[in-house]
């Protein structure tokens, strides 16, 4: 399935969503206040995931050589307000990580949008009577996988990851599923 042109480009971390196309957070599917900077500064970093951005790259990306501002102070505050958004600290990161005197580092993990998702994993669905399929399967890479089994393990899938995170029924638990 390939992605058409005018599709969103999501990219996917813990709760958020970020729609790069549009330059808008989402946070739980609701929208987050970002000014154009500090969308600039996370996008940079989400390019480059696990990959230290120095201060020097975001200069030039963010403010070319006829901007006068002293960007080292912008780019802290776009940090700053980037962490406030994303519920993170310097002291603790769990998206984005300082590297004295060099940059930043996203350290996060993200989830492929569904366009790079659908892409990467090459699904089709095959036609009838071409006599290599059966009708209702799809093939993934050469394994044939039911439609109805995908739609169990999907439906499983869900559920698992729902009870992992549903309050525990039992008094004192601490949530999720019995360990």
């Amino acid at each position: 399935m390939a992605a058409s042109p005018n599709q969103r480009q999501l990219v996917k971390f813990g709760v958020f969503e970020v729609d790069l196309a549009a330059g808008e957070i989402r946070k739980a599917g609701m929208r987050q206040k970002l000014a154009p900077q500090p969308f600039q500064v996370l996008q940079a970093l989400l390019e480059r995931p696990q990959e230290v951005v120095t201060r020097e790259e975001f200069r030039e990306r963010i403010w070319p050589d006829n901007t006068f501002v002293d960007y080292e102070l912008a780019l802290k505050k776009a940090i700053n307000r980037l962490r406030e958004v994303l519920g993170d600290s310097a002291e603790n990161p769990r998206f984005i990580e300082t590297v004295p005197r060099r940059g930043y580092r996203f350290i996060g993990s993200l989830t492929p949008p569904e366009s790079l998702k659908d892409k990467s994993l090459n699904i089709r669905e095959e036609q009838r009577g071409n006599g290599h399929e059966a009708p209702g399967q799809l093939q993934v890479h050469g394994n044939h996988l039911d439609l109805e089994t995908a739609e169990q393990c999907l439906l499983c899938e869900r559920c698992l990851a729902w009870r992992a995170h549903a309050p525990s029924p039992y008094p004192g638990g601490s949530g999720g599923l019995r360990r």
